[in-house]
């Protein structure tokens, strides 16, 4: 994979964390430390009010805050409860799932390294983060480009994890959707090292994103990551490489993420 394009992205670990945290109040805190129930309420929310105001997980990341991050992480801000969600209701659980989902991205590195912020598969936190800053009025898609451009600079680039081909694919959109002034040679190598890496992955653990895809001939639910490849396909890379628009058409096409989006 070429290194130059996530230095040319302006790779940054807490960019993305710290832009989220500063539209967090304390009011949003103090709802997500109640998350599970109420239990451990003040211990949830010290630690949350450190990852908001200085930007640190405690450490080790374990009940707290870990359980109500997930909890909130796994939110659904937009199904409706008994009545429909107010328009105020849904931005603000938005904000929070974000926050929670930033965290617990940023926990998975350096220098916490927390091996349980995801308990789901691959990608889980990532594309709730998508979707929730799809429907924020602040968009936060520079922030989580350095983000990403830095954590798989952090990981180990040829190492065989599902997590680093949705993190790649997202960041090949974004950085394309965004029109980033990176050039095409540096992208048509980083979208070949995703199509390798998918490829090796396939060929080693041949069920690694049934988690994301509707199983054939099974009732699995429908993937969180339907749409980003219909996303892909619909840029228009028409001032760009031919190279790269065949790859990011293959890319587009693959069934991580080739559904509408709901």
């Amino acid at each position: 994979m070429n290194q130059t394009l996530l230095k040319a992205l302006d790779p940054d670990a807490d960019a993305l964390l710290s832009a989220i945290s500063a539209h967090v109040t304390d009011d949003m805190l103090s709802e997500i430390a109640l998350a599970d129930g109420g239990e451990d309420e003040e211990c949830h929310l010290s630690s949350l009010r450190r990852i908001r105001d200085v930007g640190r997980i405690v450490e080790p990341l374990e009940w707290c805050p870990s359980e109500v991050l997930c909890l909130i992480r796994n939110s659904e801000p937009d199904w409706p409860s008994a009545t429909l969600p107010s328009e105020i209701a849904r931005i603000r659980g938005h904000w929070m799932r974000a926050f929670a989902a930033a965290a617990l991205l940023r926990a998975t590195h350096s220098p916490w390294n927390y091996d349980g912020a995801s308990t789901e598969a691959p990608g889980g936190t990532l594309i709730r983060l998508i979707r929730s800053n799809a429907v924020l009025p602040v968009d936060f898609s520079l922030e989580l480009v350095r983000f990403l451009a830095w954590a798989i600079a952090d990981s180990d680039p040829e190492k065989i994890d599902a997590e680093d081909i949705f993190s790649g694919v997202t960041l090949l959109w974004l950085t394309l959707k965004l029109k980033r002034p990176v050039p095409d040679e540096y992208l048509i190598s980083f979208a070949e090292w995703i199509v390798r890496q998918e490829a090796g992955i396939r060929d080693k653990v041949p069920h690694a994103f049934d988690w994301h895809i509707p199983s054939r001939g099974f009732h699995s639910p429908l993937s969180r990551w339907e749409g980003l490849g219909a996303k892909l396909r619909e840029l228009d890379l028409s001032g760009n490489a031919k190279a790269l628009q065949a790859l990011v058409s293959v890319i587009g096409s693959e069934p991580t993420a080739d559904r509408p989006m709901h």
